[in-house]
């Protein structure tokens, strides 16, 4: 196990060096938007209903666009942003639970919402919400989740 760790902190090291030079860029262009314009509640619940919209473009890839502007009302009292917020997190608990017994679901989970964080707008770059072209690497996790089949249990 120590190994399998030890053996992806280059690459975790690397990932880190991009992060930042990518936000010290970013912040150098004006392109990154203060707490005080977007305060971070808004920020999550605007990137938990962005998780959700992820999902379904991905089951239901109609209508797709190249830039989703941000949202100007965003608030918890929204049915829309209440919902998205309570799924996101009764998936990650449900996540948690399920590896008692089975750690697919949470790596699934957990690789999904890792891969979409540089642009879900928790650290807010330009003025989209979404954006469908950075949603196909998140989308490999599901995908493979949605076909995968324990050993021993093939159909042929």
């Amino acid at each position: 196990m120590i190994g399998s760790v030890a053996e992806k902190i280059p690459f975790i090291a690397l990932s880190l060096v991009s992060s930042v030079l990518t936000i010290l860029s970013q912040k150098a262009g004006n392109a990154i938007l203060s707490m005080e314009e977007i305060p971070l509640s808004v920020r999550v619940l605007a990137a938990s209903k962005s998780l959700i919209g992820y999902i379904w473009k991905m089951i239901f890839p109609l209508n797709l666009v190249p830039f989703y502007p941000y949202p100007k009302d965003v608030s918890l009292f929204s049915v829309g942003y209440l919902f998205a917020a309570l799924v996101v997190i009764g998936i990650t608990v449900i996540s948690f639970v399920a590896a008692r017994k089975q750690k697919l679901w949470l790596s699934v989970w957990s690789y999904y919402v890792v891969t979409l964080i540089p642009v879900l707008g928790i650290i807010q770059v330009g003025s989209q919400a979404m954006a469908d072209r950075y949603s196909y690497l998140p989308g490999i996790g599901p995908s493979l989740a949605a076909v995968w089949r324990p050993r021993g249990s093939s159909k042929n």
